[in-house]
């Protein structure tokens, strides 16, 4: 019973983005690695995907680099939303090159008449 009004009480003043399975977040790490220095430190890492959402504040997340790669279980206050990819001139040319244009084909096939 206290647990369930406390519960309410704190989603009543939580704020922040909603996330969905597919979502692209980064994730917060602290601190660096041991051997790391710290003014090269970057908190924020890369993409992942959200694979899976076991609880209200429990992600499952995954690289999109490594599929296969074990998933990482984080806690809300831990990913922000990944920024969006804009599209270069060059990297826009290269996607629009790699669709392969529909095109109509035609074959003619020629057959002997047996009769003529």
């Amino acid at each position: 019973m206290a647990q369930q009004h406390q519960k309410r009480c704190n989603d009543r003043h939580t704020v922040g983005p909603e996330y969905r399975v597919v979502d692209s977040v980064l994730r917060f790490r602290p601190r660096p690695f041991i051997i790391a220095a710290t003014e090269f430190h970057r908190p924020w890492l890369g993409q992942y995907t959200i694979v899976y959402r076991p609880s209200a504040n429990t992600f499952v997340l995954r690289g999109p680099q490594r599929p296969t790669a074990e998933v990482v279980i984080i806690h809300y206050n831990h990913i922000k939303p990944a920024p969006c990819r804009v599209l270069t001139p060059s990297l826009s040319l290269s996607l629009v090159l790699l669709i392969p244009s529909p095109v109509a084909q035609m074959a003619e096939i020629t057959t002997l008449n047996p009769l003529e």
